[in-house]
Order: C-alpha cells, then sequence, then structure tokens
C-alpha cells in the first residue's frame, strides 16, 4: 500500500506540479499578452507621434518654402532698387561729368580768344613800331640827306662820305621792312 501511496502521492504531486506549470505558463502567457498589448498601444502612439511630426516636418518644409520663395522675391525687388538707384546715379553722374566737360573746354576757348586777342594787340602794337621806327628813319634819312645835301653844295669833297651813309641808311631801312615782315636776326 505504501507503494500505492507513494505512487498516489507521486502522481498527485506530478499533477500538482503539472498544474502549477500550466498556471504559471498561462500567467506568463497572460503577461505577455498584456506586454504585447501595451507594445502595440506604445507602437500606435509612436506611430501616430511620428505621423505628427512628418506632417510638422512637411509644415515646416512649406513654410521654409514660403519663406525662400518670399526672400527670393524680396531679393530681386531689392536687387531692381538697387540697379534703379544706381541708374540713376550714374545718370547724374555723367550729366555733372559732361556739366563740367563742358564748362572747361567754353573756359578753354575763352583762354584761347583771349590769347588771340592778345596776340593780335602784340602784332598790332608791334607794327606800330615798326611803322614809327620807319618814320623815325626816313625822318633821319631826310635830315641826313638834307644835311648832305647842303654839305655836297659846299664840298664836292665829302661826296664819298655821303654816299657811305646814304647805304648806311639803306640798310638800316631795310631791316626795318625785313623785321616788319617777320624775319628777325
Amino acid at each position: 500500500m505504501e507503494n500505492s501511496l507513494d505512487a498516489l502521492s507521486e502522481k498527485s504531486l506530478a499533477q500538482d506540479l503539472i498544474r502549477a506549470n500550466q498556471q504559471a505558463e498561462a500567467a506568463e502567457q497572460e503577461r505577455l499578452r498584456r506586454q504585447a498589448e501595451h507594445y502595440e498601444q506604445e507602437l500606435s502612439v509612436l506611430k501616430d507621434q511620428a505621423d505628427r511630426n512628418m506632417e510638422a516636418i512637411a509644415g515646416l518644409h512649406d513654410k521654409l518654402d514660403s519663406a525662400n520663395d518670399k526672400t527670393h522675391d524680396t531679393g530681386v525687388r531689392i536687387y531692381r532698387n538697387v540697379q534703379a538707384v544706381i541708374l540713376d546715379e550714374q545718370k547724374k553722374q555723367t550729366e555733372q561729368i559732361t556739366s563740367e566737360f563742358a564748362r572747361q573746354i567754353s573756359m578753354l576757348y575763352a583762354r584761347m580768344d583771349a590769347l588771340e586777342k592778345n596776340a593780335e594787340a602784340d602784332r598790332l602794337e608791334r607794327s606800330q613800331e615798326r611803322a614809327q621806327d620807319r618814320q623815325e628813319t626816313a625822318d633821319l634819312l631826310k635830315q641826313t640827306l638834307k644835311a648832305e645835301g647842303e654839305k655836297e653844295s659846299e664840298k664836292e669833297k665829302g661826296s664819298s662820305l655821303s654816299i657811305l651813309l646814304l647805304a648806311a641808311i639803306i640798310a638800316v631801312l631795310a631791316l626795318n621792312v625785313l623785321m616788319f615782315m617777320g624775319i628777325s636776326f
């Protein structure tokens, strides 16, 4: 009997162990099922969060594209404004330079006119001086001829001297004529 009791107790113990194992396995499966559900919930939350993040990123990309378009448009507008200002400034500077150049040319022509007038006045003055020199030379020649004529009538000896004097006066007169014509020595 003891054997049968031992067998029965062994059988009972084995059944208890099987039941305990089954309960442990059931508990483990229940824990794994709850953990899987928890993971699925976490994955669902993460997926939702990832979707929201992707939408936010797409929204940011749209905003960046819009900002880039606005920045480009603003840059083009600023470039055109700067270009217009530069063109206006270049036009003003060109007008100023042209005006200054015209003023300088006018002053140059005025100086040239003044120089021409001064040169004409100098030529006229030299011409008058030469005419005066010729008149003085002619007067001196007349006086000399008159004096020579008087001397000649008194002295026939001095005739060769008169010819020399006359030749000297003619030479002076020729020099004055050459100077009047612009030939200088």
